[in-house]
Parts: C-alpha cells; sequence; structure tokens
C-alpha cells in the first residue's frame, strides 16, 4: 500500500527515525527502517519510494551515514560509483558521541552550584541529542544539593552579566560576601570596581580574575588612569590581579547600569579605544599563566618559589604535582648538611598557595625562596608554637 503521507513529510519522517532509533553501533537496514515507520505512522511506504528518499537524504544531509556494497558485497569507497550499489546499514551522526554526553552529564551531576531540579532539567534536554536506545544510559545518581540553593542563587546571574562585561571591556562594580561566626554569607559594605579579564573554575566554584582598579567611588578619569596603568605595567598589574568567588559577588553591576554613575561609561569606552588588541592578547596570555599557577585561585601575587622537601622521593613528587600542576614543577637531587640526598622543588605558583602548601606539609617542607614568604612561615609556626605550648 502506497504512503498517503505527502512527499515533503516522508523524508523529515525518516530523518527522525534515524535520529531517534539510530547511531554509529545502533544502524538500521532499509527494511528495518520501512518497519519503524509504519510502526510510528501508521501507514506502510513502498520499497521503492523509500529507497528513493534513502538516497535524496544520503546526498543531501551530511548527519546521515550508511555503507554502500556492489552486487557481490564488497564495501565501496566515496570515490567509487556503481550505479546498482546497494545502500545499507544508515545511521544518524549525533552532534555529541554517547561519551562526551556521559562526560557533560557526570559534570552536571557533580556540579555544587546546580540545584537537584536544575540538574534534572538540563539532562533532560542533553538526552535529546542521544538516540532513544541509549538515553536510558544517561541516568545517573544526582545527589542532593538542596544546602547549596541558596548559597549559588546569584551564580548564573553575574555570570551572564559578567560575559557582557568581559566581552564590552567594562569596568563593573560590586559589593562582596564572607561569612560571619552565624555561619552565613553578609554581604560587606566595601564596593569594588573591578576591570575583569577573564572567568576561571577550581574545585567547582567559578572566579572572576580582574585588575583591582578602585574601592571606592572614583572619576570617571582616575578610573581609567588606573586600568591603563595597569594594563601597560605588568609587574604593577601583577599585584593588582585579584580572584573573586562569582557566588559570593552581590549587587553586580556594569558601570553603564548605574544611572548615577553614567559618566564612567565615558571611561569604558575610551578604554576599549586606548586599549589596543595586541595588549589585550598579551594581558589575556599572562592571565592564563596566572590561573595555570595559582593552585586554588588564591589572591595574591605569582611568585617562583623554592623548597625542599624531606619525606619519600615518590611521594614527595606525587603532592607537588597533584597541588602545583605538571606544568609548573621543576625538580632537582641536591645534597641536605648531612649529605643525604633530598629533592628541591622550583614551582611557578601564587605566593598564598605556597604558603598553604607549606603550612599544611609543615613537618616535610622548608621554603627557600621568596624571603619574604620563608619569614611569614617562621612567624607564623612561631606563634603557633607559643599559643600550644
Amino acid at each position: 500500500m502506497k504512503s498517503n503521507k505527502p512527499q515533503k513529510i516522508i523524508i523529515p519522517c525518516i530523518l527522525n527515525i534515524l535520529k531517534e532509533y539510530t547511531d554509529e553501533d545502533n544502524t538500521m537496514i532499509q527494511e528495518e527502517i520501512g518497519e519503524k515507520f509504519k510502526e510510528i505512522y501508521g501507514e506502510k511506504i513502498e520499497r521503492k519510494t523509500l529507497s528513493r528518499n534513502l538516497r535524496t537524504i544520503i546526498y543531501n544531509f551530511d548527519e546521515v551515514k550508511c555503507t554502500v556494497k556492489d552486487r557481490k558485497g564488497r564495501i565501496l569507497s566515496e570515490e567509487e560509483d556503481d550505479a546498482g550499489a546497494i545502500y545499507t546499514d544508515f545511521y544518524y551522526e549525533h552532534m555529541f558521541s554517547k561519551v562526551e554526553l556521559q562526560a557533560i552529564v557526570n559534570n552536571i551531576v557533580f556540579a555544587k552550584h546546580i540545584s537537584k531540579h536544575h540538574k534534572e532539567d538540563l539532562i533532560r534536554k542533553l538526552e535529546s541529542f542521544a538516540p532513544l536506545s541509549t538515553r536510558h544510559d544517561l541516568k545517573s545518581y544526582i545527589r542532593d544539593d538542596r544546602k547549596y540553593e541558596h548559597e549559588y542563587e546569584e551564580l548564573f546571574f553575574n555570570l551572564e552579566i559578567l560575559d557582557e562585561a568581559l566581552a564590552a571591556k567594562e569596568i563593573v562594580k560590586f559589593q562582596y560576601a564572607s561569612y560571619k561566626e552565624d555561619m552565613k554569607l553578609h554581604t560587606d559594605e566595601r564596593i569594588w570596581y573591578v576591570f575583569p579579564l577573564g572567568i576561571a573554575e577550581k574545585n567547582n566554584d567559578y572566579y572572576l580574575v580582574g585588575l583591582v582598579c578602585g574601592s571606592k567611588k572614583e572619576t570617571p578619569e582616575d578610573l581609567l588612569n588606573d586600568v591603563i596603568k595597569l594594563m601597560e605595567n605588568y609587574e604593577r598589574r601583577s599585584r593588582f590581579l585579584d580572584t573573586f568567588r562569582i557566588d559570593k559577588i552581590r549587587s553586580l553591576k556594569t558601570i553603564d547600569e548605574d544611572k548615577d554613575e553614567m559618566l564612567l561609561s565615558e571611561a569604558d569606552k575610551k578604554l576599549a579605544k586606548t586599549m589596543s588588541m595586541k595588549t589585550f592578547k598579551k594581558t589575556w596570555s599572562n592571565i592564563q599563566d596566572y590561573v595555570s599557577q595559582n593552585s586554588s585561585l588564591y589572591p595574591g601575587r605569582n611568585v617562583t618559589a623554592k623548597f625542599k622537601m624531606f619525606n619519600e622521593v615518590e611521594e614527595s613528587i606525587s603532592e607537588a604535582i597533584d597541588y602545583f600542576g605538571k606544568e609548573n614543577v621543576r625538580i632537582e637531587k641536591i645534597k641536605d648538611k648531612d649529605q643525604s640526598n633530598i629533592l628541591m622543588f622550583t614551582v611557578d605558583t601564587n605566593d598564598r598557595a605556597m604558603l598553604e602548601f607549606a603550612k599544611t606539609n609543615a613537618r616535610n617542607v622548608e621554603v627557600i625562596k621568596p624571603d619574604y614568604l620563608r619569614d611569614e612561615l617562621v612567624e607564623i609556626f612561631k606563634t603557633a608554637y607559643e599559643r600550644m605550648c
């Protein structure tokens, strides 16, 4: 029986079948497509009509693939042409492979800043990129993160504003929240003016990386001059680089959103013209180094630090690489005072990150450089000793 569906409707129906029921590992031959067509749409499609439409799809839709064989069953290459070729094993090449989709789903499942309801909604949307045969494989245990929902409620709103500010090279203003004795976040009175340079992620938290160009209301000229000077001088810029947990940012605005500070938007426009693309690319490269060398995105400046480790060689190397990153660590064997072999590490890192590593591993770590960090550690351990003894 001939299908009553108009010709222009048949191709979308076949495409839908291929998209919903096939992938590279789950193909369908022509007969199976015909059976599925009847099962879904309640009509039988003639073999010649189906064959003709399948060839039309193959020649016009790059997402649909198949195997082409000659009459003897030999698979033909794309360059070979055979008028009597047999088209079989049809499948739809999806935007994401099953492995890629599962990786995205896993990241969503274990993201603490996304609520359980939002996770379920996102996974349902992602399932549409997979065929029906593999959608059940994407189901994963969703942890109950309701305790985080209130703390992260401003995250996505802030990310949207920061994306716009980054694209437009605009200064942003905001207040910052911190935990108090009641174990709740409280917004500080201080107002920050920051020129955003990028967004980074560490330990499942998002951070704004930017140049701090003021913490109180300034004139447009002051702000503009601050940013330009910082952009031109890397040594000075590195001291003013700072990081902010985006979920702790409150009352975030770009300057031109604030009607009381419309004049500051003129500084933004002038800044965009003043800053050449070459300068911005160089700065962005430096920011990537800053993030790479800052193992926990601590506020502070990047340094090249040297320290000795006295525990087992393999254990020392693993701890240093896991914390600072393989690309930031250099190792050499040296003789200690008692002529025993120990490891000297040279790492590109953030001074606050180095401080935390040394405090955590105080029994086995001796910081050599920078001197100010070594002196600070001596004072910390001295104070701790006096309090506990």
